[in-house]
């Protein structure tokens, strides 16, 4: 099991978001959430995304972000500031929760949305900013699986089945 408690979360989903910013946890996510409880974090990743995180999964991140040295020495107070623009969420018994209105507004989420697992956490991305970003990535990502293919069937010299 990885260090954040959960399987790595992971597929794409497309939501409305309604005025009062309630959407609703995707079945392939809620392995990692429970309700009844304040079992969600949601902090600010960039201009264009947002993150909901375990709280397991979130305290991980703070700790790394203290103890890598490169990100202590760029920006010595990240994990302070990352924890005062975070919220604690409460997982009602249908999976909703409700992004407050300060994520929303920094993200510009708007009314369609796009939900992603990216292992420990699922990233929240205005649809159109997602699309615009993600034509970009999947050919670096098509690219890199390309060269893994390549490295996983190379055998070494002298080996290989009989």
């Amino acid at each position: 099991m990885p260090p954040w408690g959960h399987r790595a979360l992971a597929g794409r989903y497309v939501l409305k978001l309604d005025k009062t910013g309630r959407i609703a946890i995707p079945g392939a996510y809620r392995h990692a959430f429970f309700p009844g409880e304040d079992e969600c974090v949601v902090a600010p990743l960039s201009k264009n995304s947002a993150g909901l995180f375990t709280p397991l999964a979130f305290d991980l991140v703070l700790e790394d972000l203290d103890n890598d040295e490169i990100a202590t020495l760029a920006h010595p107070r990240a994990s302070r500031w990352l924890a005062m623009s975070s919220h604690y969420l409460s997982v009602d018994n249908q999976y909703r929760i409700v992004l407050p209105p300060d994520i929303r507004e920094r993200v510009d989420l708007g009314s369609q949305i796009v939900l992603g697992g990216a292992y420990d956490r699922i990233e929240v991305w205005n649809a159109e900013n997602f699309a615009e970003e993600g034509e970009d990535e999947i050919e670096h990502v098509t690219s890199h699986l390309d060269n893994l293919k390549v490295k996983r069937t190379k055998r070494p010299e002298g080996g290989g089945e009989s």
